[in-house]
């Protein structure tokens, strides 16, 4: 392998709020900086979320967040709450190193399973998760009830 194209996958820090939201664009999901610093923050401060960012000569390209979902219906698992490459890095193997975090991630807290929820629309990732071991489970809707802050 060419060391000049070394992909690290590490764990994500405060300082890589500005890729983070950069590559949230990505997964269709804008954000700003400003947004996504006390998002890391709180991530930070929860032992059952992890996340971690692949680079390539230092320059953040991918990202994944990981947490512990305890339903009362089943025994616990990590879920991927969120993995984006950038489209330039994708098919280069970047996303299977994020999951291979994630595995070891939740292998250390001795979880039995690793789930992910994935857009319908999203066919190149169904075949990526597909070709990394994961097996569909179900097809579900996702709705949302918006609660208002009062001030």
């Amino acid at each position: 392998m060419n060391p000049t194209r070394l992909i690290r996958i590490r764990t994500l820090q405060q300082e890589d709020a500005a890729a983070v939201a950069r590559l949230a664009v990505e997964l269709g999901y804008p954000a700003s900086e400003a947004v996504i610093t006390p998002r890391i923050q709180r991530l930070l401060q929860h032992p059952d979320h992890s996340a971690f960012i692949a680079t390539e000569n230092h320059q953040p390209i991918g990202w994944l967040h990981l947490f512990i979902n305890y339903p009362l219906e089943s025994e616990p698992c990590a879920e991927i709450a969120g993995l984006v490459v950038t489209e330039s890095h994708r098919g280069r193997g970047v996303g299977r190193q994020l999951l291979g975090a994630a595995r070891q991630w939740a292998a250390e807290r001795e979880l039995q399973s690793l789930r992910v929820r994935c857009q319908i629309r999203r066919r190149r990732a169904h075949h990526f998760y597909q070709a990394n071991g994961f097996t569909e489970l179900k097809t579900q809707k996702v709705f949302i009830l918006p609660l208002t802050r009062r001030r």
